[in-house]
């Protein structure tokens, strides 16, 4: 199967735009910091918002993968097992593909696009129900992938699930209520893997979660901003708080194959960091975090060959994990 992405960089470099885009920049900002200083004490807040110019758009190989040889990857995909698997990739907060695999990267099984309204999770009319509502509509979809595969073939089925920023808080809700539903038993049962791409997972004495709630929606949004960003952020952080517990209470009770893809700082830092290194790890035994020198929106994208076969190799294993000869541990 092959997906294919736009790896791109629009982003502009400060020397090319026009005096009016530099305008409407800093009416930008201006109208930034006043948010800010409601939700905030404006002296915590000094931060340089622009991207230095001169950054690459195709960073270095992610030089912190195991090293994974062809064979290696070979020997996995042949005994994976008598088992489906499907991915379930969920938009972030700027409702888009988080999952963009390059030059036709051969997957071990389809993949599904969970799309959903951002302005669900946060908007002038969001609430914490709409957040649970769409949680369960992801639920749903991995009910019906797994019916699916075995309408087509009577074996197990493997679901991976792939999530950016927000989309990860979604997933999170998702797995929560599944633990506490049994009519969404059977994907918990199936779920082999799940991967976070910038997801605020805790917060921190360094990025609190209107900090990093307010960065992700000022950044990742596609929406109109308004006067409704302040109670939002605050019920939003209020909720992620609550969703940090019980997510960290369901992972004691259950054994489930992590990795989080994180922003690295580095000097010069040329990228703004919408979640730091300490917000975007989940400290669980089973986890993998991996931090990566590049643009937040550009956390899903694996450019080199070693990329690409260190992920081949994690998703060979959750579906070796998945096969009835296997005792998932």
């Amino acid at each position: 199967m092959e997906l294919s992405g736009d790896i791109s960089d629009t982003d502009n470099e400060f020397g090319s735009i026009s005096r009016i885009q530099r305008i409407q920049l800093r009416r930008s900002q201006i109208q930034r910091d006043k948010i800010r200083r409601l939700l905030f004490d404006s002296s915590s807040e000094d931060e340089s918002e622009s991207e230095s110019p001169g950054g690459s758009t195709n960073p270095e190989p992610i030089v912190q993968f195991p090293n994974v040889t062809p064979s290696d990857e070979k020997s996995v995909l042949e005994n994976s097992g008598s088992c489906n698997m499907v991915l379930i990739s969920i938009d972030g907060l700027d409702g888009k593909d988080p999952f963009l695999a390059c030059n036709g990267l051969e997957l071990p099984g389809p993949v599904r696009r969970f799309s959903f309204k951002p302005g669900r999770i946060v908007g002038a009319d969001a609430t914490d129900e709409g957040i649970r509502g769409v949680a369960t509509e992801l639920l749903e979809l991995g009910m019906e992938s797994i019916n699916i595969m075995h309408s087509q073939e009577p074996v197990d089925t493997a679901l991976v699930f792939i999530a950016s920023d927000l989309g990860g808080s979604v997933l999170k809700q998702a797995l929560v209520e599944a633990s506490q539903n049994p009519k969404y038993s059977q994907v918990l049962q199936s779920t082999a893997l799940l991967i976070f791409f910038g997801t605020p997972h805790r917060s921190h004495p360094s990025c609190q979660w209107n900090h990093m709630l307010l960065e992700l929606l000022y950044k990742q949004s596609t929406s109109l901003l308004g006067s409704w960003i302040p109670a939002q952020i605050q019920r939003l952080s209020a909720f992620h708080e609550v969703l940090a517990t019980n997510f960290s209470t369901f992972l004691r009770s259950n054994t489930l194959d992590i990795l989080s893809f994180y922003q690295e700082e580095l000097e010069p830092n040329i990228y703004d960091i919408l979640i730091p290194k300490n917000a975007a790890i989940l400290d669980d035994p089973r986890e993998i975090a991996i931090g990566l020198h590049r643009p937040h929106a550009h956390l899903g994208k694996f450019y080199t060959p070693e990329d690409q076969r260190f992920l081949i190799s994690k998703l060979s294993d959750a579906k070796i994990s998945t096969s009835p000869s296997i005792l998932r541990v």
